[in-house]
């Protein structure tokens, strides 16, 4: 099966599966959590800091082989929150290359899921396909697929604020693995570089379980 035919049968199967009941809308809590998290199923432990950045909770979803769990990391005093979910999407083991087209199609899907939420807020989008590069943080020696957004977002007291956004994906071990992270445009200059540091800082945390337990 080719990338393009994958990439128009996944939205599909997973709106089946939907209407069949086989999939429930997902559902979840967080959880208040500052101490080190082991998932079982990448084997990755996700410390209580990477960097400046701390970990703050977890979300553990259901279904858990559809939508899977995520670890949250907050930067103390200033404005950026990423979240890194593991998953599975009910597709079984996921091909540890991020040049299948199975990563491939979802990365697009994710892409266009982002601005489908409300397009007339997005001014931009860009989509850095790596498609089996290295990536560009630093040394991680982890590959991922890379989009970066910009948007306005409007509170309730009609404030308009500028963000950029930033989406990583990769795969562990037969799942998954997205870092999304995003500040107001206005810190581009400071939360930039800490964004790429977070996403190295775990690219070497990946390599390094790996290491410890290499049977992917």
């Amino acid at each position: 099966m080719n990338g393009r035919l994958l990439r128009l049968l996944l939205p599909a199967l997973t709106a089946l599966a939907l209407l069949s009941g086989c999939v429930a809308v997902r559902q979840g809590e967080f959880i208040l959590d500052r101490a080190p998290w082991y998932d079982y199923f990448t084997r990755i432990t996700f410390p209580s800091k990477l960097g400046p950045l701390v970990k703050t909770g977890e979300y553990e979803y259901q279904p858990a082989d559809y939508y899977g769990r995520a670890v949250v990391y907050e930067l103390p005093g200033k404005p950026l929150r990423i979240e890194v979910s593991l998953y599975k999407l009910g597709l079984g083991n996921i091909p540890d290359d991020i040049d299948s087209p199975v990563v491939r199609a979802h990365f697009l899907d994710l892409c266009e899921e982002f601005i489908s939420q409300d397009p007339k807020q997005y001014q931009h989008l860009v989509m850095v396909d790596l498609g089996g590069g290295i990536c560009v943080m630093d040394h991680s020696k982890v590959e991922y697929h890379r989009a970066e957004f910009s948007w306005q977002e409007t509170d309730i007291k009609g404030k308009v604020t500028l963000r950029n956004g930033h989406l990583l994906l990769t795969t562990c071990r037969g799942n998954f693995l997205k870092i999304r992270g995003d500040y107001p445009r206005n810190e581009e200059n400071e939360m930039l570089p800490v964004f790429r540091d977070f996403a190295r800082n775990l690219g070497e945390t990946i390599l390094s379980s790996r290491k410890r337990d290499p049977d992917k």
